[in-house]
């Protein structure tokens, strides 16, 4: 069996919640996003916290994650471009460093329930840099990319593109997610609220004071990532 790649997947089950932005500052977009990456004609941030819960083969082990995607073009096709990853294992964030992922271990990262909610938070140094709240049911329509969002079942939103080293390159790599066993989706839509600290790197890249059309969403099943270098 390999270890980067066991027969029934190495994701298992996990849960998180997204959500995906179309009305962006463009200038700080473009700033964030590297020069080896065409920025796309619709600016776009995805924002994930995601739960990791059954993960094999052993050293891996259950573990939380948070994101920031800017959507780009790369080679005429569409991608998703990791801004940044924080995890809070050694393993996946070694593991995930060789993909390109621009990993690092965070002071805290949680994703749990509290009431009718679902909160999802990353704690650095004492800042809060990803706060998401997903609250279900849809207080209005969704808009633009919000309906890429509740029209796949899916918790991942097209292809992800990395720069490896992480933020460094020359080498650019993807991603594909190779399904070893059928995978079970539970998805429910609604609104999420996003918070983060004053002056952290995408603050005022978006409305903090606005709901977003978001994701709640659990997976079982199993999936092994397969990384691609495009150059």
């Amino acid at each position: 069996m390999s270890l980067s790649k066991p027969k029934n997947g190495m994701f298992r089950r996990f849960r998180g919640i997204r959500t995906i932005i179309d009305r962006i500052d463009e200038q700080q977009y473009r700033e964030m996003l590297p020069k080896t990456f065409v920025p796309h004609e619709i600016p776009q941030i995805s924002l994930f916290v995601a739960d990791y819960i059954r993960v094999f083969p052993w050293p891996m082990t259950r573990y939380q994650e948070g994101a920031v995607l800017l959507k780009c073009r790369y080679g005429g096709e569409e991608y998703w471009y990791v801004y940044t990853m924080p995890v809070t294992k050694r393993v996946p964030m070694w593991g995930g460093r060789r993909m390109g992922y621009p990993k690092y271990i965070a002071d805290e990262i949680f994703l749990k329930q509290e009431n009718d909610r679902w909160i999802g938070k990353v704690i650095h140094k004492n800042r809060c840099k990803l706060f998401l709240s997903f609250s279900a049911g849809l207080d209005r329509d969704p808009r633009g990319s919000e309906n890429d969002l509740v029209n796949e079942n899916s918790f991942f939103l097209g292809k992800s593109i990395n720069l490896c080293p992480p933020g460094q390159g020359p080498a650019v790599k993807t991603v594909n997610l190779e399904h070893k066993v059928k995978a079970n989706w539970n998805p429910k839509y609604g609104m999420i609220k996003i918070e983060v600290d004053a002056g952290d790197s995408i603050d005022g890249l978006f409305e903090k004071e606005e709901k977003y059309v978001g994701m709640y969403n659990e997976f079982i099943g199993g999936i092994n990532l397969n990384p691609q270098k495009l150059n």
